[in-house]
């Protein structure tokens, strides 16, 4: 499988190129990994969404991280109960993406120079996989997002242009942690990518 020149490959859904999720071409983006994962273990996004999905086990797999993942999916969704064919649909329809380009350890949160070091690979990742729409998980990565070929279009919504040319759209919501809210601020999140699927790109 080719991947483009990045630290962590991102995880490609198989249905991605071919219908992506309703019509688009989606890219999750988190922030980062958690852990002690080095640059030579470039597979640790993809082998994560598959220990999540089921299909690559380990013995973390019991570790709570998995709601992380099961937040994004009811979102997305649009659902307040999913079962494994919910799953499989959605993440095998999707790009998915952690941001920074290093690893992090529990409890600490990215340095200004990590913030700026990872802009270069990120421009990498929408030019290769060139997605119709970007959904950005939580605000403080919503604040650092790189400036280059940015524009605002209202507030929560953006658009970058590709080299190519094209369009993409981008919107943020709150992150999906193991603090997440499930009331408020779930539903103000399922309107979030509504309209962002929604969208007129023009």
């Amino acid at each position: 499988m080719n991947h483009p020149d990045v630290i962590f490959y991102p995880w490609l859904g198989k249905n991605y190129n071919d219908r992506g999720f309703k019509g688009k071409k989606i890219l999750i983006l988190g922030e980062s990994h958690y852990g002690d994962f080095s640059s030579e273990e470039s597979n640790t996004t993809i082998d994560t969404v598959e220990r999540y999905l089921g299909r690559l086990t380990t013995t973390s797999d019991t570790h709570n991280w998995k709601s992380f993942f099961t937040k994004i999916t009811k979102i997305c969704l649009d659902k307040d109960e999913i079962f494994k064919e919910d799953k499989d649909c959605f993440w095998d329809s999707v790009v998915y993406y952690n941001y920074l380009t290093e690893s992090l350890k529990k409890n600490c949160r990215p340095t200004t120079e990590q913030w700026e070091n990872s802009g270069a690979n990120f421009y990498k990742v929408i030019n290769y996989y060139k997605p119709d729409i970007v959904l950005v998980l939580g605000d403080a990565l919503w604040k650092h997002m790189p400036y280059k070929n940015w524009n605002l279009a209202e507030p929560n919504l953006g658009y970058y242009i590709l080299d190519d040319g094209k369009k993409i759209f981008v919107s943020s919501i709150y992150h999906p942690s193991s603090r997440y809210c499930y009331g408020t601020d779930k539903y103000i999140s399922k309107e979030i990518f509504k309209k962002l699927i929604e969208y007129n790109i023009c």
